[in-house]
């Protein structure tokens, strides 16, 4: 993340804290009418314990950037880029929930507790886990609908079809990955196209076109202009491990032109899995793979001084005899 970025997540986190500081109710006093409104909150229409701590964390971390109404329009959203999450329309960019299915509660508990890196959303893993739980039964009261949305259906994880020990095995992984990526789910029509032209007409049978190197910008759900990432420079904001980044390959990311690709076969998703990773600075399966063929290099030069060592004892037996 770059230091301009650092700056700014830290300047909206102190904003939050300064604007939840003055909203604040302690516990056992009135929550702000708005919230209370059982027309507007349906599960502050029970108040109880766990519904008094929702609000009051809300009011204090919260509402700053995403609102008193949850809509995505407190006093700090205009300074943001991208723009806070709108909880009123219940749709959640980052989930493990089949399309058409509303995002389960460990998603949302996820997206609170890590954040959404490359942008304004930090982690609140600082927070008791109690807290966090209450903000999610907090947030879903905002959509109005969101008792009609399909219940959670989780998208397949299927088992990685290849060995992470085998480094030249990884390689034909992501080799195969870019075959998907390039000519299977043509991802370069959005993202950039990364194969070189020669290799790309080789394998598609077409020239790439004048924007293969490019990005597509398309509007989003919320009406903003997000572009797709490039992989090589670009943060993936739901993305800390390989898991992370095939589920959002597989499920897809809700609001955007990003569609699921659960239609792949296992070894397709893992492959194209790997070869985005290989893509980015701080490649997980890039790094696996030198720390592999380091420590492969280090046991072959074991294994020949092991074999000097022995034809040296051979030489000596036969001069002692």
């Amino acid at each position: 993340m770059s230091k301009a970025r650092t700056g700014l997540t830290a300047a909206v986190v102190l904003l939050c804290l300064f604007l939840g500081h003055i909203a604040f109710r302690p516990p056992g006093e009135a929550v702000p009418t708005v919230l209370a409104n059982r027309e507007y909150n349906p599960f502050l229409s029970r108040p109880n314990e766990e519904g008094d701590l929702g609000v009051q964390t809300y009011l204090r971390y919260c509402a700053g950037c995403h609102g008193i109404h949850g809509a995505g329009d407190g006093p700090a959203a205009p300074q943001l880029d991208p723009k806070p999450r709108d909880f009123t329309q219940g749709v959640y960019k980052f989930t493990s929930s089949v399309q058409g299915h509303e995002p389960s509660d460990e998603d949302l508990f996820k997206s609170i507790t890590h954040g959404l890196a490359g942008t304004s959303m930090p982690s609140w893993r600082f927070l008791p886990e109690r807290d966090r739980w209450a903000l999610v039964k907090l947030i879903k009261s905002f959509c109005k609908t969101w008792d009609d949305f399909a219940p959670p259906v989780s998208i397949p994880r299927h088992e990685m079809p290849f060995d992470l020990e085998d480094p030249d095995g990884l390689r034909d992984a992501i080799e195969q990955g870019s075959e998907v990526y390039h000519k299977t789910t043509t991802c370069w029509t959005c993202h950039p196209g990364y194969m070189d032209a020669a290799a790309f007409e080789e394998l598609t049978g077409n020239p790439p076109g004048k924007d293969y190197a490019g990005i597509l910008v398309k509007e989003d759900n919320w009406k903003q202009k997000v572009p797709p990432p490039d992989f090589r420079k670009d943060t993936l904001k739901s993305v800390r491990s390989l898991d992370d980044l095939y589920l959002v390959i597989t499920a897809g990311v809700r609001g955007t032109q990003m569609p699921s690709w659960k239609v792949l076969s296992d070894e397709q998703l893992w492959s194209l899995t790997f070869y985005v990773d290989s893509l980015r600075p701080k490649s997980i399966v890039r790094q696996k793979i030198e720390a592999l063929d380091k420590l492969w290099a280090e046991e072959d030069e074991e294994d020949e001084e092991d074999e000097e060592d022995e034809t040296d004892e051979d030489s000596t037996e036969e001069e002692d005899n």
